[in-house]
């Protein structure tokens, strides 16, 4: 009897007790300061400036966007805001303080956009070929144009300077919103690259005239002269200074260094925008192109650099070899080591280059071509065999 007291005193002490600590417990809950309920921000659509912007050129206005635009802090910036607009402002300035300026500024709502980096027209693509176009540089996060694709609605892209060739397509924007409809992405993409290749060729027919007053370019148009000595010719791509009669139709193999400058009709960024430039070498049958050399491994692509085509309508003077500096073009010993077995006294190999633009592997346009002979004498093995040295280094690494 006094066994079953004590244990009914412990379960009720027990109970009591689990009784107090939740009532305690709960007194603790109560006493918390009560946490603000959780409310979902929803996008709000901001006001256009109350400001209507006119110039009297029609740049200025309100213009639709064709993508919805989220406020961000900066262009790059990728967290955004639940703010968004469906249009913007623009302003075109003409002068400011006296001076001409032909600035252009974007409101996102009350918020000036571009800040620091403002877009201002590019005076030369309207003067020359009628063309408008306002140009940011973001410095090395590239350069951004904004083009008029038809009256009133302008397309923005990233844009290679150098290459002249559209790197992304970011949005369209027009001052009716039904135009959008006709300039989604790929459309106003496609648009923008047709206008920037016309506003090249505009450029292009000024120096294609320029030149074609030139004695020595128009007698070399589409060929490759050969020379022993790079200071033969003007060793920049500004000027031409040299006289036909200045290139070598043969040469001493392994005694003469071999340089060269190509003439072009069409410079290959016209033709081709964005394309590698590829040189052949064929010797007796034997052909070896730079851009497929350059892709069998990586040892080969250090020693063979890519290049692509420009706007210029010669090239200054690459090095075939040099004996001088202990150089040469990778693809030309190739092509010569493969035919090493057939050096004899005094015989002769016709060596053809041609150089033309590249696509993704496939060469696309000859821009100029020529043929050198080349002539082996015992007397110069020392230079044949440092030449044929280096490329069995390179093919035994």
């Amino acid at each position: 009897m006094k066994t079953k007291l004590i244990t009914l005193a412990l379960v009720t002490l027990t109970f009591n007790y689990a009784n107090s600590q939740g009532l305690l417990g709960k007194l603790k809950d109560a006493t918390k300061p009560k946490e603000p309920a959780k409310v979902e921000k929803k996008a709000v659509q901001i006001p256009d400036k109350a400001d209507d912007f006119k110039d009297e050129f029609g740049y200025s206005g309100k213009y639709f966007s064709l993508d919805t635009l989220w406020y961000e802090k900066d262009q790059f910036d990728q967290k955004r805001d639940m703010d968004y607009a469906l249009s913007l402002k623009w302003k075109f300035i003409r002068e400011e303080n006296g001076n001409v300026v032909n600035k252009l500024e974007r409101w996102y709502g009350e918020q000036l956009m571009d800040a620091g980096y403002r877009f201002n027209l590019d005076e030369k693509s309207l003067e020359k070929n009628n063309i408008v176009i306002f140009k940011q540089d973001y410095g090395s996060n590239g350069n951004f144009f904004l083009v008029m694709l038809e009256k009133d609605v302008f397309g923005l892209a990233k844009v290679d300077y150098y290459k002249n060739v559209i790197i992304e397509y970011i949005n369209s924007y027009a001052k009716d919103p039904a135009k959008l409809a006709a300039y989604d992405k790929e459309t106003g993409a496609a648009k923008l690259q047709q206008i920037l290749n016309k506003n090249k060729e505009g450029e292009i027919k000024v120096l294609r005239d320029k030149w074609m007053k030139n004695e020595t370019y128009t007698k070399m148009i589409g060929k490759i002269g050969f020379i022993d000595q790079y200071s033969k010719v003007a060793y920049n791509r500004n000027d031409i200074t040299e006289k036909p009669d200045v290139f070598m139709s043969s040469v001493e193999l392994g005694k003469q260094s071999i340089f060269y400058r190509a003439y072009y009709k069409t410079p290959g960024s016209v033709l081709c925008s964005g394309c590698e430039l590829n040189t052949t070498y064929e010797i007796d049958g034997i052909k070896v192109s730079r851009v497929e050399q350059r892709k069998k491994s990586s040892k080969w692509s250090q020693n063979i650099k890519q290049k692509f085509v420009d706007d210029n309508f010669f090239t200054a003077a690459p090095t075939i070899v040099s004996f001088q500096e202990n150089i040469a073009d990778y693809a030309f010993l190739y092509c010569l080591y493969q035919n090493k077995d057939k050096f004899k006294e005094g015989k002769t190999f016709k060596m053809k280059v041609t150089i033309s633009t590249n696509q993704e592997g496939v060469d696309k346009d000859v821009l100029a071509e020529g043929t050198l002979t080349l002539v082996y004498k015992d007397a110069n093995k020392a230079g044949v065999d440092k030449m044929i040295k280096w490329i069995e280094d390179l093919l035994n690494e």
